[in-house]
């Protein structure tokens, strides 16, 4: 289903950037703990080489963090205008936040809950790691199968892996026991480690 876009003329499009909902990796975030950098940029799919656009404006409407993001212009980059033949088709369809933590601490969900975050950067994608950060107007009206929810789940467990910089899963399971890895799995314990990455079929010893 074509999303109704916020404003085609300006390409302006307005959505959930963040809110406290449980996420696809099991982590959550304290909507009231959320600050922004000054400036945050849009960019295609979380990838720092193809910035797209740029955040005009942020409020909190309860739990949710709304934002409005303003694309580049059409034939100033390929990716944006890609990006936004996409949102508008509904293809892609959510926005997923970059962030520095700041505080927070291992949930029973094998994730982390964030009470204090600082957001860099905001992402459209095709499959936002938190379920209600959609961009307004699309309605995804596809019926999914457990199957497809459980492969959904994998795929954004081995893609938040891949953020704390391991380039495969084989990488991760060689380095993820050894002391000197635990940083990289922020705030999680060795056991809160072992739980994360059994979601994507990495064991450790």
């Amino acid at each position: 289903m074509a999303i109704n876009v916020f404003n085609a003329e300006k390409r302006l499009v307005r959505g959930v950037a963040t809110n406290n909902r449980v996420d696809k990796v099991g982590d959550t975030i304290d909507a009231k703990g959320v600050t922004f950098e000054r400036s945050v940029p849009i960019l295609a799919y979380h990838k720092a080489d193809a910035p797209i656009g740029i955040m005009r404006s942020k409020r909190l409407v309860g739990d949710d963090w709304v934002i409005e993001a303003e694309l580049l212009p059409e034939g100033k980059s390929a990716t944006a205008d890609e990006v936004w033949a996409a949102i508008q088709l509904g293809a892609v369809a959510g926005f997923s936040i970059g962030f520095r933590p700041q505080t927070g601490k291992p949930n029973a969900q094998g994730g982390i809950d964030y009470s204090k975050v600082l957001v860099h950067e905001v992402s459209a994608v095709t499959f936002p790691c938190n379920p209600d950060a959609i961009i307004a107007g699309h309605s995804n009206a596809k019926h999914v199968t457990p199957a497809e929810k459980e492969a959904e789940r994998k795929a954004a467990a081995l893609a938040y892996v891949k953020s704390l910089g391991f380039k495969s899963s084989k990488e991760c399971q060689e380095e993820a026991a050894k002391d000197h890895t635990a940083h990289k799995l922020g705030f999680l314990s060795h056991a809160d480690r072992v739980k994360k990455l059994a979601a994507i079929g990495i064991k450790l010893g």
